[in-house]
């Protein structure tokens, strides 16, 4: 996910595709600590730093409205 295309995204469709990354990566984690050895690590990874890459846009915003 690159931020260009995250910032032409709404409000709305941010806050959903926060909700839906950080369920993802959740899954995950839950995964990798009960010992399945198909818990994808990398994914993990790169869901980690798309939600910060969407938490970053949605900060860039807010500061934007404020100043």
């Amino acid at each position: 996910m690159k931020a260009r295309d995250l910032r032409e995204q709404s409000d709305h469709e941010l806050a959903e595709a926060m909700a839906e990354t950080r369920n993802e990566y959740d899954n995950i984690k839950v995964k990798g600590a009960l010992g399945d050895e198909g818990a994808n690590f990398v994914k993990a990874r790169i869901l980690r730093r798309n939600a910060a890459r969407i938490k970053t846009i949605i900060r860039e915003r807010e500061l934007k409205s404020h100043g």
